[in-house]
């Protein structure tokens, strides 16, 4: 939503943000996007519709961690 909506449109607008301003805007907004799409998709796959409490969603959480931890350096950081 916010990727769509609002940066797509910013950019647009060149007359309004300049590359910077939507940089400090937006930061990486567009890889959080990419981070939390992926991890969902793979929590869905683990996920058992008929017998929830057999649910294996374990193994997500570790595929995505060294991820999650990247970003939030990245975040807190600015890297």
């Amino acid at each position: 939503m916010c990727i769509q909506g609002y940066l797509k449109q910013c950019r647009k607008r060149r007359d309004m943000f300049s590359d910077e301003q939507l940089k400090i805007i937006f930061g990486n907004i567009e890889d959080i996007y990419r981070f939390q799409m992926g991890f969902v998709r793979d929590l869905e796959k683990q996920y058992n519709n008929d017998d929830p409490h057999l649910s294996e969603i374990g193994p997500c959480f570790l595929e995505h961690r060294v991820m999650s931890f990247s970003l939030a350096l990245v975040l807190t950081l600015g890297l």
